[in-house]
């Protein structure tokens, strides 16, 4: 798209800026190219409740190492399966062991962004829950004549 109709979709230029720096927007000439559109469809439906996406960026930034730790255990599991078949100075497997490999390789990549995506939801979820109660729990307590006597 143009830099111009990327530049309005974000609305922000310091986080334009922001953005482009941690290449999710990629600058190229007047051209833009959003190299995460749905991490930039999340910001701006988030933003409609009122967070910055400054705010959403600094998330993006304190999650980030996280999840490629997540990434690295990941594939190191994969990698390590692989190694287990493949050895240095010993034939290779056969064509059709290598394509169970790389099939592997995929279905590992689909079903542990599945379980990671789960996991991270019930997380998220209970946190709610948890947070949601002590916000409820102290605005009872501070509301007179609500809190116990």
């Amino acid at each position: 798209m143009s830099r111009g109709r990327a530049e309005h979709l974000i609305d922000d230029p310091g986080a334009f800026d922001r953005l482009v720096a941690l290449q999710i927007i990629r600058i190229t000439d007047d051209k833009a190219t959003i190299t995460r559109p749905k991490l930039i469809e999340a910001f701006n439906e988030v933003r409609h409740y009122g967070i910055s996406i400054d705010k959403l960026i600094d998330v993006h930034e304190q999650l980030l190492p996280h999840i490629e730790e997540i990434s690295r255990i990941l594939v190191r599991a994969g990698a390590e399966h692989v190694a287990d078949r493949i050895k240095p100075g010993q034939a290779l497997p056969d064509d059709v062991q290598i394509a169970e490999l790389l099939t592997m390789l995929v279905s590992l990549r689909t079903q542990a962004v599945v379980s990671v995506a789960g996991t991270l939801a019930s997380s998220i979820e209970s946190t709610i829950e948890s947070m949601v109660g002590r916000l409820l729990a102290d605005f009872i307590a501070a509301t007179p004549g609500q809190g116990t006597p």
